[in-house]
């Protein structure tokens, strides 16, 4: 087969050379449309379910939200490999995860079926919400609103009803989350003193507000059930009655008459102000309050092309945002990306022109140079393509495994072009008058098989990778595949392409090439070497055993390998107070941490956000925090770093943490399983549990 294919491709090779020309222009040409991110999508597919429950306790959300669920709603889908759930102060999580190869959309239809039976819960949450499934790089950019003229509410009214329905509808943009989201609310504040001299009860009062409104969430009073405004049929035209109720303002409401009494109005016993529901989490941006908007792509989709559709949109809705601050840079992982690319594009140039001028000092030979320098970059984008035809994105692991299949690739286009030379100029000074082509099928014939074995072993050598299960495999299959498809597409080049091209250069003879001396000089050590190991093959084969013991006594010393560091500018700090630790107080502490470090030299930005959102993916307590810092680009990175860690060090009775988030993403994937045990001790007397907890 081997042999049909060099003969195939030397007899066409009128039209191989223009398909390959044409491949590789619009692979160059396509280079800038490759989807591309930071991370791999990792893990099996996954279905998340969220139920918000505000003002239950962590353990009453477990009992009445998160067990019943459980058992009753998510337990028997069919596929569901595992069942994880969290329970914290005011939501409940569950994620469903199916094994590998299950289609997103199957798993999510089973569970949506699922939860259709909701009305069997207790009716002390809202309705769970199944959430869009994510990306494993998670956030795609983090955008802060902040406002001098507009009040916290009326900003959070602006970001829910005006930029996330938008967002939301941006392509690969899978949902939208808001810190510090203040929803509009009349608010009646009961005074038990002024009910006790009226003789009321707060059932009263509780009524009267409820069956003021249109519709009221509470079903025990009758403005949850409200009618509809009907009709009236006159003469000639049908009249449509619609209800306009004029209570949109706390005066308003406060003259409401109380249910069963004689003039007694809502205010007289009450106070009725403007205000906003109780706080899950809060932001800070520019020093001040504002919003934190964490927008999250949907899975296969590129970083960079869903950046510039979100910025966009922003820019469109810029003439109906008059007032408000809107910075789009609090977290970009785009500014990484390209800043990545254009040091890889750097370093490619660079690396290209060395391996030309290697190539040139030792061959000599401008046909052999030719040659090698078409069918490297060939293999390399041949690679890419095909990488972006089975759904996968240029990432940190692709460019890893295109890194580590440079040297095969470079040894087959070498070593055939230089056969190819050596063989027509050996043919040619014997006085052969036979063809290129058949001197070029000559020379492939002799390295063909030693390539396809070489190209078979490389290929076994990787299935193991390929075929594993678990986090840690799926974190480095596209290093594995991206390592395999560039050796066997630098196979089909050598074997294609390489001999087409060479009978085109070769058609007349080359004569003697000059200067080959460094080459020659190669060579000739080289065989010598080899001779010497042929004569004496036990000291080969003494220090070949010496390296072997070697290696095998160091094993038991082996570490496990660390995950890849990202030095990307946006900086992640985390914090973790006490628990129980207030919204109120945690805030300030945040604020004042953020002052801190936002007059560090070097240090451009400082955002951060409290607590948690509705529909996110960070469920935590109002204790813990995040802090947002962005360094400069024209900063010294590692001397910002450091001070950067000083600040969050010098910040006593909290547990910091300072990573990138492209970090604290992909932690834990290269990790064995921990060797700690977690013994959970119940009680209601702390004494007693500190006593047992020393015991144990």
């Amino acid at each position: 087969m081997l042999r049909w294919l060099v003969a195939g491709s030397v007899r066409f090779r009128l039209l191989v050379i223009p398909v390959a020309a044409l491949l590789t222009v619009l692979g160059a040409v396509n280079l800038d449309k490759t989807r591309v991110d930071v991370l791999p999508e990792l893990g099996p597919p996954t279905v998340e379910v969220q139920t918000e429950s505000l003002g239950l306790s962590a353990a009453e959300v477990e009992s009445l939200i998160t067990v019943p669920m459980e058992n009753f709603l998510l337990s028997g889908i069919k596929g569901v490999r595992t069942l994880h759930s969290d329970s914290i102060p005011g939501v409940s999580r569950i994620d469903l995860i199916f094994p590998h190869g299950t289609s997103i959309l199957d798993a999510r239809a089973l569970v949506q079926e699922q939860l259709t039976r909701i009305a069997a819960l207790p009716n002390v949450a809202a309705p769970p919400q199944m959430l869009q499934p994510v990306s494993t790089t998670g956030r795609v950019m983090m955008v802060g609103l902040s406002s001098s003229s507009i009040s916290p509410v009326d900003l959070s009214i602006l970001a829910r009803w005006t930029i996330v329905p938008r967002l939301l509808g941006v392509s690969g943009v899978a949902n939208v989350a808001i810190w510090g989201q203040r929803d509009r609310q009349i608010q009646v504040l009961v005074d038990p003193r002024r009910l006790s001299a009226r003789n009321l009860t707060l059932d009263t009062i509780i009524s009267t507000a409820g069956n003021a409104q249109l519709v009221s969430p509470l079903t025990f009073l009758h403005a949850s059930t409200p009618g509809t405004g009907g009709f009236l049929d006159g003469p000639n035209q049908r009249l449509q009655v619609r209800h306009q109720l004029p209570l949109s303002k706390p005066v308003d409401l406060a003259q409401v008459p109380v249910e069963g009494t004689k003039g007694t109005r809502l205010g007289s016993v009450a106070n009725v102000v403007a205000g906003h529901q109780p706080l899950i989490g809060d932001a800070v941006v520019n020093g001040g309050p504002g919003l934190l908007l964490a927008i999250y792509k949907r899975p296969g989709t590129s970083t960079i092309e869903v950046t510039n559709r979100v910025k966009n949109v922003l820019d469109e809705l810029a003439p109906a945002l008059g007032g408000v601050r809107v910075d789009t840079s609090v977290f970009e992982p785009a500014s990484y990306v390209h800043s990545a690319i254009h040091d890889l594009t750097l370093l490619a140039v660079i690396g290209f022109a060395l391996a030309l001028l290697a190539l040139i000092a030792f061959l000599l030979e401008w046909r052999t140079v030719l040659i090698s320098a078409l069918t490297i970059p060939l293999a390399l984008l041949a690679a890419v393509w095909a990488l972006d035809a089975l759904g996968y994105t240029v990432n940190a692991l692709v460019v890893a495994g295109l890194l580590m299949s440079v040297a095969i690739v470079v040894d087959q286009a070498v070593a055939t072009s230089e056969e190819i030379a050596r063989t027509v100029r050996a043919r040619r000074a014997e006085g052969s008058e036979e063809s290129s082509a058949v001197l070029v099928l000559a020379a492939s014939a002799a390295v063909r098989t030693p390539i396809a074995y070489a190209t078979l072993i490389v290929m076994v050598t990787a299935v193991p990778i390929v075929v594993a299960q678990g986090l840690a495999a799926t974190f480095v299959h596209p290093l594995a595949l991206a390592y395999g498809l560039a050796v066997l597409a630098a196979m089909v080049i050598t074997l294609t392409v390489a001999p087409a091209l060479a009978v085109l250069l070769y058609e007349r003879s080359p004569g003697r090439r000059p200067g080959a001396a460094l080459g020659a000089r190669i060579r000739q050590a080289y065989a010598a070497t080899v001779r010497r190991t042929v004569h004496t093959p036990a000291r080969a084969l003494l220090a070949l055993g010496a390296l072997g013991l070697a290696g095998l006594v160091m094993v038991p010393f082996l570490e496990e390998p660390d995950r890849p560091s990202f030095r990307d500018r946006d900086i992640l700090v985390r914090w973790e107070g006490t628990p129980s630790t207030s919204l109120p107080e945690m805030d300030r502490i945040t604020r004042r941490a953020a002052a801190e470090l936002r007059v560090i030299p070097g240090i451009r930005s400082v955002d951060a956000d409290v607590g948690r959102a509705v529909s996110s993916d960070r469920l935590v307590a109002t204790n813990s925090s995040e802090i947002w810092v962005r360094i400069a680009p024209s900063a010294d990175y590692d001397r910002a770093l450091r001070r950067v860690r000083q600040v969050v060090d010098g910040t006593p009775g909290l547990h910091s943490d300072v990573t990138t988030y492209e970090d604290d993403r992909s932690a834990g994937v290269l990790e064995g399983p921990s060797s700690t045990v977690d013994v959970r001790v119940y009680g209601h007397d702390y004494g007693i549990l500190r006593r047992k907890a020393v015991e144990i």
